[in-house]
C-alpha cells in the first residue's frame, strides 16, 4: 500500500515487495551478479563486459597484484573529459582538465588516463587560454609524479614552446615539469 496510496495493491506490488531483498543485493553485489541470481536470460549467456571487468579486478587483488585496467565506466569517464577538452567553451576545457588531474592522483587511473595523452597536449597550443594551459600542465605533472613519467615525456615536444610563452607562470610549470620527467 505505502507504493500506491490510491490504488488497491496488485500482483504487480506483490512482486516488488518479494524482490526487495534481490535488489538490497544487486546494490551490494552489482547488477549483472543479481540478474544472474534471478536466472534472468540476460544473464545466462556470455557475461557482460562489466563483470568481466569485475571479475578481473577480483582475481587480481586476491592475488595481491595491482590491477591497471580500466573498468567500461572509467573508460566513459575518460572518452567524457577528452570531449570536453575539444569544446568551445574555455570553462568546460579547463575544467576537464582539472577533473583528469583529480582522476589520474591515484596510481591505478594515472595509468589509465595516461594511455591517451594526445587531447591534453592539444590545450598547450599557444592559442590556447592560460588557465587552461597551467591545468593541462598540473594534469601533466601528476601523470609525471606517478609513474608516467615516460608517457609525459614522449609528449615533450608539445612542452616546448610553453616554455617560449609571455606567461612567466606557465614557463615555470614547464620548467617543473622537465624536471620531474
Amino acid at each position: 500500500w505505502p507504493l500506491f496510496p490510491t490504488h488497491p495493491p496488485t500482483q504487480r506490488y506483490h512482486d516488488a515487495v518479494r524482490t526487495m531483498p534481490a535488489l538490497n543485493s544487486a546494490i551490494v553485489a552489482g547488477p549483472t551478479d543479481a540478474l544472474a541470481g534471478t536466472g534472468a536470460e540476460a544473464a545466462v549467456g556470455s557475461p557482460s563486459r562489466w563483470l568481466r571487468a569485475r571479475s578481473k579486478l577480483k582475481r587480481a587483488l586476491e592475488d595481491g597484484d595491482r590491477w591497471s585496467g580500466k573498468t567500461p565506466a572509467e573508460e566513459q569517464q575518460i572518452k567524457r573529459f577528452h570531449d570536453d577538452l575539444m569544446n568551445r567553451d574555455v570553462d568546460v576545457r579547463r575544467g576537464a582538465a582539472v577533473a583528469l588531474g583529480t582522476l589520474a592522483s591515484g596510481p591505478r587511473m594515472a595509468a589509465a588516463v595516461a594511455e591517451e595523452l594526445g587531447p591534453l597536449m592539444k590545450c598547450l597550443s599557444p592559442k590556447e587560454d592560460p588557465a587552461v594551459r597551467l591545468a593541462a600542465l598540473g594534469t601533466l605533472r601528476i601523470l609525471a609524479e606517478k609513474k608516467q613519467a615516460v608517457a609525459v615525456g614522449s609528449h615533450s615536444y608539445a612542452l616546448a614552446p610553453c616554455l617560449k610563452s609571455e606567461d612567466a607562470v606557465i614557463q615555470r610549470k614547464v620548467a617543473a615539469l622537465y624536471r620531474v620527467i
